[in-house]
């Protein structure tokens, strides 16, 4: 071979480096903007987890110290305690998602349980509690898992990125073969 084919096939060799250099810098960007989304995603899910988590306990806490009779009938300590009471139905209410058969369940057991407040209906309201407490578990532990899945596998739904993955590895093997070929031709 002469010097100038050597110098022909240094500048392919230059040029399709120059090319496999973009395509992993596009790849790259692409994979850190997909893993910043499902960080904040999974982030966002884990602090609606804790939240609804916090404000269902408190909602069960109130609403019992409240029907125990700890706090005197027509005071400002009872109308604050019946005002919390409400905000944090209304609020767990807005954290579930309605269309969800397993949040509704819960939604009705939130909407029911003030309707219980009456002393007579002590029994019900502690087996109604009971049955919202264990419905929330369910529903945390199926979101947790979710994050869970989430973190250790990315977005769930996003199977394109999968192709584009397969087709870089595949583009990298092709030019893995074309520097073979031309490193025998040049032996």
């Amino acid at each position: 071979m002469e010097t100038q084919d050597y110098l022909h096939l240094y500048s392919i060799f230059i040029a399709v480096t120059f090319l496999i250099g973009i395509t992993n810098l596009i790849y790259n960007i692409r994979i850190n903007r997909k893993t910043s989304y499902i960080n904040t995603i999974t982030s966002s899910r884990i602090k609606w987890i804790g939240k609804l988590r916090e404000s269902i306990s408190k909602f069960c806490g109130l609403t019992l110290h409240w029907v125990k009779g700890t706090v005197l009938k027509g005071s400002p300590q009872e109308q604050n305690l019946l005002e919390e009471i409400d905000l944090l139905r209304v609020l767990i209410e807005l954290q579930l998602n309605r269309k969800d058969p397993k949040d509704n369940e819960i939604i009705s057991l939130v909407r029911e349980i003030p309707t219980l407040t009456d002393p007579k209906n002590k029994g019900t309201l502690e087996k109604r509690i009971a049955k919202l407490v264990e419905k929330s578990q369910d529903v945390l532990k199926i979101e947790w898992n979710r994050a869970k899945a989430e973190s250790k596998e990315g977005d769930l739904e996003d199977k394109r990125m999968k192709i584009i993955d397969l087709l870089i590895a595949f583009s990298a093997f092709l030019f893995g073969m074309f520097i073979m070929f031309l490193i025998m031709k040049i032996l």
